[in-house]
């Protein structure tokens, strides 16, 4: 069902989602299984009626329920839903024990079991709270080299004891972080630049810092690593029993090791050596390129026609069925080759595949339309060429077909459905045809293996969670003709790592929690970027608005929490900065707020570390005290000295030019 959940006194992220509610008894399994209950949920209390909430994220899962109990452990009620895994319950009573268990909410609606029971104690009435939440001291860390031992101790400030982890990205292979002692310790064993993201907690809250660190190839010598590879062209067409020439280019150019490897995934439509292809049957085949060093990839969409020879081609699905059936056993790589010539397809094909791996050409038939579900986990499609009579993809088309690896989608096809390509884990690039004005809610959600996307310029529309979780896509360009990225399109994409988007409004929490993201272009036509749009990306380091931005308005929490944003210019026609805008950008020393800025929401930039305020307006008709740190002396200074440069000097604000 359909069902927004407004949290009862948790302060946490919100949204529209669709799952079914487990039974709320203490310590029955969820739908989710118990393995993939939340561990580590840990409860402090901040004052006489709020406590705070953190527990560990759980891979997969799109949010979280929390659940709790006054004064015993015994009668949990569902208190609300959050898609982070933190929250805060307030409005309670002082000192009023309360009990909390979470459980994890994933893509399909299932709910986890419930995580362990932890409890606090609201503090006596009047009172604030003590002592000192953590501050991560560690800014740097040095490099090391494969094969040689490394050991350096993260250090915080605050309460005792602190408890460290990795919260996103990863260490370098052979490393690891001790719990206890933030320890960073081990022998790597692979070169490369590694990013990452640590929490330290404590009974009084939690901070984040991002960190790297490089190891180098043992022996030194002025090693320059490795840092991506490309391939040109990206999509080769051929002919049977013709070749084809791909060539590579490892980055940086003065790479000191530049040596590749070549793949096919699929032996029995094209083979590849040396970067030389050859089209050995019928069919589609994505080539990949891997450097020695590093494993980084790039992919070529290989597409064969003319051949095929007898026995291969159909006009009835029941002759295929019946000649598959006749057929060996076979593996993806050397899946048998099908034109399928018809007018029609019937709903779970995949129960005409005989269980056999296919490469399933219908480029000649004539349907005009197909029904939902009609390839729906069909695991042994490999690859799939549709005709171009097709003008939909309808919604959960290919839905979990987790094999699939190539799909070329015909020119006639003017939109993709719901959940069309939901959970094609193996499906590494897509192209989405000039034709296509629309693409549905959840379309190639938790598509992991994604790694580029092509977006056909007549797209209009991106919808709701379209692209959540795929977490191997690198960069996206939204065309101009986009007016509307829905909310959570994008959402947890991790290796995305810049996006530029020309047109419309940016939804609520679009691009949240792209950890990976390091920049963001915010072209002319963009008019509204919403809430959480960009919440939590943490290698966020560069904002652009184009000179002639049209923007207006800045959502709450839009770049909550990006740690490593250093400075932004608020465009002149930016007339609201909402509440949280840019609330615990720890980085962020500098804002320029533009001349047309009449609204700036509490604690819009409330971080520590920004000491440099700019307006280019004299007026901001809405000045909350509390949008900046020491926010009542800024106030005071810009209605007394209008537009102008303020720094901050220990808690005081002053114009100094």
């Amino acid at each position: 069902m359909k069902k927004a959940l407004k949290l009862l006194g948790i302060i946490a992220i919100t949204a529209v989602i669709s799952f079914s509610m487990a039974a709320c008894g203490g310590d029955d399994d969820g739908p989710g299984g118990g393995s993939n209950a939340p561990t580590g949920l840990t409860a402090w209390a901040i004052s006489s009626s709020e406590i705070n909430l953190t527990w560990n994220p759980v891979p997969g899962a799109i949010g979280y329920n929390v659940y709790n109990s006054i004064g015993s452990p015994s009668a949990f009620t569902f208190r609300g839903y959050t898609s982070e895994p933190s929250g805060r319950n307030y409005d309670l009573q002082p000192n009023t024990t309360v009990f909390f268990q979470v459980s994890a909410i994933f893509p399909d609606g299932t709910e986890s079991a419930r995580s362990n029971t932890a409890s606090a104690t609201t503090l006596p009435s009047g009172s604030t709270g003590g002592g000192t939440a953590p501050t991560i001291i560690t800014t740097s860390l040095p490099n090391g080299t494969v094969g040689t031992a490394y050991s350096q101790t993260l250090s915080a400030a605050g309460d005792t004891p602190i408890t460290w982890r990795v919260n996103s990205g990863s260490l370098p292979a052979g490393l690891s972080l001790n719990a206890s002692t933030g320890t960073i310790s081990g022998t790597p064993t692979t070169a490369g630049p590694s990013t990452f993201t640590v929490n330290a907690t404590n009974s009084k809250g939690t901070d984040a810092k991002q960190l790297s660190i490089t190891i180098t190839a043992s022996g030194g010598g002025g090693n320059v690593a490795v840092t991506g590879v490309t391939v040109n062209p990206t999509r080769l067409d051929l002919a049977l029993n013709t070749t084809g020439t791909l060539n590579a280019t490892v980055q940086p150019n003065n790479a000191t090791n530049q040596a590749v490897n070549w793949n096919t995934s699929n032996s029995s439509v094209a083979t590849v050596s040396s970067g030389v292809v050859t089209a050995v049957g019928v069919g589609t085949a994505t080539i990949t390129v891997t450097t020695v060093e590093g494993g980084k990839n790039a992919y070529c969409t290989v597409t064969v026609t003319g051949g095929g020879g007898a026995g291969n081609t159909f006009t009835s699905i029941t002759d295929m069925r019946t000649w598959l059936s006749n057929q060996s056993a076979n593996t993806p790589e050397t899946a048998y080759n099908v034109r399928l010539n018809v007018n029609t397809v019937p709903q779970y094909m995949r129960n005409y595949f005989s269980d056999k791996y296919v490469n399933l050409d219908l480029s000649g038939s004539t349907m005009t339309s197909f029904p939902n579900y009609a390839f729906e986990a069909s695991r042994t499609l490999i690859s799939v060429i549709l005709p171009n009579t097709v003008n939909s993809i309808p919604s959960e088309l290919f839905k979990s077909c987790s094999g699939l690896t190539s799909v070329t989608i015909g020119s006639g096809v003017n939109s993709i459905g719901p959940n069309a390509f939901n959970g094609c884990s193996g499906l590494p690039t897509i192209s989405i045809p000039n034709n296509v004005t629309s693409i549905g809610n959840y379309a190639f959600i938790n598509c992991t293996g994604l790694k580029s996307i092509s977006i056909g310029t007549s797209v209009t529309s991106i919808g709701i969670q379209a692209f959540r979780g795929c977490t191997g896509l690198l960069t996206v360009t939204i065309p101009s003709n986009v007016n509307n990225i829905d909310a959570s399109a994008f959402y947890e994409c991790t290796g995305l790592t810049s996006v530029t988007i020309e047109h419309g409004s940016i939804g609520n929490q679009a691009f949240q929690n792209c950890t990976g993201l390091t920049s963001v272009t915010i072209g002319t036509g963009v008019s509204i970027i919403g809430a959480q749009a960009f919440r939590g990306c943490t290698s966020l380091t560069t904002i652009t608005f184009t000179p002639a931005s049209t923007i207006y308005s800045i959502g709450s929490s839009a770049f909550q929490g990006c740690t490593n944003l250093p400075s932004v210019i608020i465009p002149n026609s930016v007339t609201t900065i909402n509440t949280y805008a840019f609330n615990g950008c720890s980085a962020l020393t500098s804002v320029t707020i533009g001349s047309s800025v009449n609204t700036i929401g509490s604690d819009a930039f409330t971080t520590p570390s920004l000491v440099t305020v700019t307006f280019l307006g004299n007026t901001v008709a809405t000045l909350s005290s509390s949008a900046f740190n020491s926010g009542a002396s800024l106030v005071t200074a810009y209605k007394a000295g209008g537009a102008g440069t303020y720094q901050k000097t220990g808690t005081t604000w002053s114009k100094s030019s």
